[in-house]
């Protein structure tokens, strides 16, 4: 039996240029990794690890350091030109900013980087993964999904229509077999910032998700059939972080 194909929520969503879909997911081509990504998986790995077994905040600032040295290569892409010592510094204020007011009682965390799947197509078979950064269960039957993001802070209607944490509450309500109308908030902490973007993820806004990822997933599997045909280019804001840009505007946006 032929295995479904898994789909996450970023591959999902870079369906918005195809041409960056055909090259990432069908020919493979990936490019240089951007720096801001590298600072986000920088902090995200000494949260991790402070989950594990907490450590002290001057340890971790150490242990930052170090990813990032081992991390920051001279082919890393900077797209806004602002240099290793500024990126240093903003990863720092990150994990500062959690160590401030992000950590929470070790009892509650019931998932760190936690995998979760679910299918969403039977034919041709795909399935959903998602990976939440922090899943808690407080007193009774409360629970959440918790995001951390080492960037700006995005605009409330914008992060209220992303599905992503709704979806990643479906996961947890199907993975703990809770009850369909459970409301299961979403929360984002902006760690530079030290802001934090709710999300009410009821049934609702859950199913709303779903179907989004299912018709996206029907969307992808058409573009891996045929990507030549299917194969298009958009121009957005996004096209600075795209490593495959040149190749598609030479002239420039």
């Amino acid at each position: 039996m032929a295995k479904p194909t898994v789909y996450s929520y970023s591959r999902l969503k870079s369906l918005s240029c195809l041409e960056s879909y055909v090259r990432k997911y069908v020919q493979k081509e990936w490019g240089a990794p951007g720096i801001e990504a590298v600072v986000g998986i920088a902090v995200h790995k000494v949260i991790e690890d402070d989950h594990k077994s907490p450590i002290e905040i001057t340890d971790g600032m150490a242990m930052l350091s170090d990813i990032l040295d081992q991390r920051i290569k001279p082919r890393t892409l900077d797209v806004r030109k602002l240099g290793v010592t500024h990126w240093r510094t903003h990863a720092m204020k990150c994990l500062a900013n959690y160590y401030k007011s992000g950590r929470v009682a070790p009892e509650a965390v019931i998932g760190i980087e936690r995998k979760i799947g679910m299918p969403l197509l039977q034919t041709p078979m795909a399935s959903f993964m998602g990976v939440i950064d922090r899943a808690v269960k407080f007193d009774g039957n409360n629970f959440e999904v918790q995001d951390f993001k080492s960037g700006k802070v995005a605009l409330d209607k914008y992060f209220q229509m992303d599905h992503q944490l709704p979806l990643y509450a479906e996961l947890l309500r199907r993975e703990y077999e809770l009850p369909e109308d459970i409301v299961i908030p979403g929360r984002r902490l902006y760690l530079a910032e030290n802001k934090v973007s709710t999300v009410i993820c009821d049934a609702e806004r859950r199913a709303k998700a779903v179907d989004w990822a299912r018709k996206s997933a029907l969307k992808a599997q058409a573009v891996e059939a045929d990507p030549q045909h299917l194969r298009e280019k958009h121009q957005s804001a996004l096209c600075d972080w795209c490593h495959f840009k040149k190749d598609c505007f030479p002239t420039g946006r």
